[in-house]
């Protein structure tokens, strides 16, 4: 074969070599991986490469794909997480997505991106609105705006800013599956790159220490192709007809799962601001109390009463002030800073409050309500019966109706220490003004200084002295009204409740063929694959192959290109005997060939990147591209 087999469309000089190259299924644009983890992004026109943005990645990149839309990328790590790229935005937006389990955490090797959609089943009735009885749309509205920080005149150690989780939008997009294989053997099927759905252990079949070398699927998801790469390379055929039958099950399911992880994920920010809210008026409040007694104790290094603290109530009981709390009140408590300490002190409990109201509680109601539609599926057990478990969702749901419970406790003492706090602040206020300002007839005429001692009386009694609160914010687990504590059970336990339908989808995805093949003269690093259909519609695997010629080892590589019938692949052996290699191009001069392909039908094209950053493009399809021409 010649090399005009291959119409060339362009040659390129970049600015790095590629260690990975790959082409937007519905565009001419192809990313390329540096080895130094620069991602670059181009997009290809006829005969001009355009370099649209670059980025370094702290991360060991070891595998990227596009989204089947064009319109995101995957991009896995070294360290087991996988990031994902929303390349509509000038500048790029990385997040991630995906981490493979703390205990099998292992670098990622490859990925399948494919579309994963079902038909809607729901009959569509004129004039009838069948999100019109969604429970969901009664309840209030979950706020965007963070809920207020804490107040305080204490200084505190800077925290590192956090924002509410992002809210997952109600996609009209079709629903995908992204297949991560790892350098462990594992494949892990996700539903639209976030939810865990399965995995299968591929060296536990194969009985032996493997890697996934690249992962092919069928267009039904009823079977998929691996190839995976040990001391010889192994191709297996996995039978997963349970992602086709149970499609709507998994949709089902997946949506409520996606919802619990936004929920729980808001749920522990406003938690978190809830917790800093009363750290922040519990420590404002020790320190004051603190420097009141330091003064009272204290004149000219001797102690001046064994019992401060009645000494102090006593004062501010009676307004009798001697010389040195005279002296307190007025450098610590002029009527400006009271009413600052008032406006702080108050806003602490108030915004608890609020935060409680407006946040806390909506959220949970949010829970409850998903919980309620997953019991709903799992009473279902004609088709749910193998992937819920009723009992557990009802334990789940008792968990967060106990933790409401508490909330709303919560809610009942603040409103009540609010009440009591406004008389107590009001009376001192009046007795800091009497002290700071002796002169006033009107002030010191004052026959009542405090308006309600029944409710200064308790603060003092239950609030001032001591801490009813710290019931439902300790950190130690000992206490079982904690509401942290009880937060973070509920979302273990919801967890591991959901294990169930990946580990059962995991159990009937299984090993039905493998078989085991070597190339001669082939590096291990060099092979890969795409996904092309015919004008048929007959799905085939081609594979190109950068085989070494044994002639000149410093220079010269040759791309071979293979169909296979997918259909095929359970019975056919892939030997280097058996190959018959349709078209070849010879590369004179490149050493460590990278090689990427975009598999769109009519529009096939090649990337190859030779280590000197030397690229080249060419088509699969002259043809077409001469009629493009």
């Amino acid at each position: 074969m010649s090399n005009e087999d291959f119409a060339h469309f362009t040659k390129e000089i970049l600015v790095d070599p590629a260690k990975l190259i790959s082409w937007c299924p519905i565009a001419d644009l192809v990313l390329i991986v540096s080895p130094d983890d620069n991602i670059s992004l181009y997009r290809f026109t006829i005969k001009q490469l355009t370099l649209l943005w670059t980025s370094a990645f702290d991360s060991t990149i070891t595998a990227v794909t596009w989204k089947p839309n064009g319109k995101e990328l995957v991009i896995g790590c070294e360290n087991g997480i996988v990031y994902k790229v929303d390349t509509r935005y000038e500048n790029l937006k990385i997040s991630p997505c995906w981490s493979s389990n703390a205990a099998e955490k292992s670098a990622i090797r490859c990925f399948a991106w494919t579309t994963y959609d079902t038909k809607n089943t729901q009959e569509n009735i004129k004039g009838f609105d069948p999100k019109a009885f969604e429970l969901e749309s009664s309840l209030p509205l979950l706020s965007d705006d963070p809920p207020v920080e804490p107040l305080s005149r204490i200084p505190i150690p800077r925290r590192q800013i956090k924002v509410l989780p992002e809210k997952p939008s109600e996609s009209t997009e079709i629903q995908t599956l992204l297949l991560i294989g790892t350098n462990e053997g594992h494949v892990y099927v996700i539903l639209n790159g976030i939810y865990q759905i399965g995995v299968i252990k591929i060296n536990q079949a194969l009985q032996k220490g493997t890697s996934i070398l690249n992962i092919t699927t069928e267009i039904n998801m009823k079977s998929l192709f691996i190839l995976t790469q040990s001391d010889e390379y192994d191709s297996v055929m996995i039978d997963t007809h349970i992602l086709e039958i149970k499609k709507e099950e998994i949709f089902n399911i997946s949506k409520i799962q996606t919802q619990l992880n936004y929920l729980f994920k808001y749920a522990t920010y406003t938690f978190d601001v809830l917790k800093r809210h009363y750290d922040s008026f519990t420590r404002q409040t020790k320190t004051i109390i603190t420097n009141t007694i330091d003064v009272i104790m204290n004149q000219s290094g001797e102690i001046q009463n064994p019992m401060p603290e009645v000494e102090f109530v006593a004062i501010l009981a009676t307004g009798n002030f001697s010389p040195i709390s005279r002296e307190l009140m007025t450098d610590y408590l002029t009527p400006q800073l009271v009413k600052q300490w008032e406006s702080t002190n108050h806003n602490g409990y108030q915004n608890s409050l609020v935060t409680i109201c407006e946040y806390v509680l909506p959220v949970l109601d949010r829970i409850l309500l998903q919980l309620s539609h997953l019991l709903g599926y799992g009473l279902w057990k004609d088709r749910y019966s193998e992937f819920l478990d009723p009992d557990s969702i009802e334990e789940c749901i008792s968990r967060v109706q106990k933790l409401i419970v508490q909330v709303r406790e919560l809610a009942c003492q603040l409103r009540r220490l609010i009440k009591l706090f406004k008389a107590f602040i009001k009376w001192i206020h009046l007795v800091s003004l009497k002290t700071s300002d002796p002169e006033s007839v009107e002030l010191q005429n004052l026959s009542n200084l405090c308006e309600e001692p029944e409710f200064v009386f308790e603060y003092l009694e239950e609030w001032f002295i001591q801490d009813n609160l710290a019931k439902y914010f300790v950190d130690s687990k000992d206490s079982k009204n904690s509401l942290n504590i009880q937060l973070f059970d509920i979302i273990e336990y919801c967890n591991n409740m959901l294990q169930k339908p990946s580990q059962n989808i995991s159990k009937k995805m299984k090993v039905i063929s493998t078989n085991t093949f070597q190339l001669e003269n082939v590096p291990k690093h060099t092979i890969t694959s795409f996904i092309s259909t015919n004008e048929k519609s007959t799905q085939a695997i081609y594979y190109a192959l950068l085989q070494q010629d044994q002639k000149d080892t410093a220079n010269l590589y040759t791309v071979l290109l293979d169909q296979i019938e997918f259909k095929d692949m359970i019975t056919k052996a892939l030997d280097s005997q058996d190959v018959q290699f349709k078209r070849s191009i010879t590369l004179n001069n490149m050493i460590d060939v990278k090689l990427g392909c975009n598999g769109i039908p009519k529009r096939r094209i090649f990337a190859i990147v030779a280590s000197n950053c030397l690229l080249n493009i060419y088509s699969m399809d002259r043809q077409e591209f001469d009629d493009d021409e």
